[in-house]
């Protein structure tokens, strides 16, 4: 198994924190087994990850469809799934948990919060990497970046974050 994951047991609960391994696993949740594996019959399962479904800002920049596509472009290149909070109800349902129950939190972010240039530090670390994959160049990248931040540290802009989705069910 790779990827980050921790399972917790205390008494009938384990409650998974799947948030990097399951982006990067394109085969889904390898860990969700071993987790249901720990979970006494009746215990209940947690899973948590975000979903960028809602990930936007008003008023819409170009700046912004451009990066943010660009990010998705290679993140999903590269194995992974930001659209993965959607799939969790279904990866549980597969794995033959039952009572599924979904919350489904956004919020938005206020200039100044580390979220409000999230999506300008996950490029700064993919930055390599949607380079080479010919979805912009370096000067655009970095023209892009530079428009995009100005618009984000201007107070107007409202940015709307990722869904954090969470389910949960029965053994």
């Amino acid at each position: 198994m790779t990827g980050y994951w921790k399972c917790i047991q205390a008494s009938q609960y384990v409650k998974g924190a799947l948030y990097w391994a399951a982006k990067r696993t394109p085969a889904g949740f390898p860990c969700l087994q071993q987790m249901i594996s720990l979970l006494r019959l009746g215990g209940t399962i947690i899973l948590e990850d975000v979903d960028d479904v809602s990930y936007t800002c008003a008023p819409l920049h170009s700046s912004w469809t451009i990066l943010l596509d660009a990010f998705h472009s290679a993140f999903h290149a590269n194995g992974g799934n930001a659209f993965i909070g959607r799939d969790l109800p279904g990866s549980l349902r597969d794995a033959g948990i039952k009572n599924i129950r979904v919350k489904i939190h956004v919020g938005t972010v206020n200039p100044g919060e580390y979220r409000r240039t999230h999506l300008l530090s996950l490029l700064d670390v993919m930055h390599e990497k949607v380079v080479a994959s010919g979805v912009l160049t370096k000067e655009q990248l970095t023209g892009h970046r530079k428009a995009l931040l100005a618009h984000l540290k201007n107070p107007n802009t409202l940015l709307i974050d990722k869904l954090l989705v969470q389910a949960w069910g029965q053994k």
